[in-house]
């Protein structure tokens, strides 16, 4: 009886990360053909641009892009985020030494583009790459600069606030959730209950941050692959966080595993309050250090 309990356990963890694969698959395939792999392109190629920039619908600004690298292009290619919602003069491949280059060095290239904003309000996502002048697919190097360009007055609604600080609030969900259950293992432990009711509480904040390491993978491809630059204090912060969170994930994993196969309350106390610091720690740096970091725990 106890075997068969044990084969049900295992086959329950088995289909909680199986359906965690096949959201994070999922959600990957649902962004731009090449979003996902952007962290996978060689290095040795810059691009710098201004980040942000506000104005009325069809409105008229300059932009200049400077990119260096051996043989480097300056591609705005349609289709990448929100491209084809503006229009773009020089909008084709801008190669070195080309007539549209105001760099006259080698291997390096100014260029001033002009750029007319969509005509409906919105928030819009402008990506400009510097790369290799022959396209190889993944094995193509490149820099990425993504410039967010607000068209109007836009009004948020509470969603889209939500989803600009997704990463924050759904870590503070999975650490109210741990905290939860921690107090309910603490209890069991203390009444010397071998109860299963703690990990209802951990497993939920490990699905939460499972689904949010996933949210947020596409753009930790971006930003590991340094194509934005980070302040000291902020690669302190993302550092810290990528460890604590480490440490809290498989944590995380020790914890729902044992839950499920029946190991003793009183073995999982390492775990589970490591779990339970790692992922709190993780979101408080997470809030004064704000990075763009692939975070485990959440953030």
């Amino acid at each position: 009886m106890k075997s068969q309990n044990h084969k049900k356990s295992l086959i329950f963890v088995f289909g909680l990360f199986l359906i965690i694969a096949v959201v994070g698959v999922s959600l990957n395939t649902s962004a731009y053909p090449n979003e996902g792999t952007l962290g996978c392109h060689p290095g040795g190629y810059t691009i710098d641009g201004i980040s942000e920039i506000e104005g009325e619908a069809e409105s008229v600004h300059n932009l200049t892009i400077t990119a260096t690298g051996p043989d480097v292009v300056i591609d705005i290619y349609a289709g990448a985020k929100n491209n084809d919602a503006f229009i773009i003069v020089p909008n084709h491949v801008i190669t070195d030494n080309s007539a549209d280059d105001l760099d006259p060095a080698t291997d390096s290239i100014k260029v001033l583009l002009n750029i007319t904003l969509p005509s409906q309000t919105g928030v819009y996502t402008l990506r400009i790459l510097s790369r290799a002048p022959t396209l190889e697919g993944e094995d193509t190097p490149i820099g990425v600069v993504d410039i967010k360009v607000t068209v109007g007055e836009v009004i948020k609604s509470p969603l889209a606030s939500f989803f600009d600080n997704y990463n924050l609030y759904l870590g503070g969900i999975a650490v109210l959730f741990m905290s939860i259950g921690t107090i309910v293992y603490q209890i069991n432990v203390h009444k010397k209950l071998e109860s299963k009711a703690h990990g209802v509480f951990m497993t939920i904040a490990f699905i939460i941050t499972s689904v949010t390491i996933f949210l947020i993978l596409n753009d930790t491809m971006i930003y590991s692959y340094n194509s934005i630059e980070l302040s000291s204090s902020q690669y302190i912060g993302q550092l810290n966080n990528i460890i604590l969170g480490t440490i809290g994930y498989v944590a995380g994993i020790i914890v729902v595993f044992g839950t499920y196969t029946n190991a003793s309350g009183s073995k999982m106390k390492f775990a589970v309050y490591t779990m339970l610091l790692g992922w709190s720690f993780n979101l408080f740096i997470g809030i004064i250090v704000p990075t763009p970091s692939f975070a485990f725990g959440g953030l």
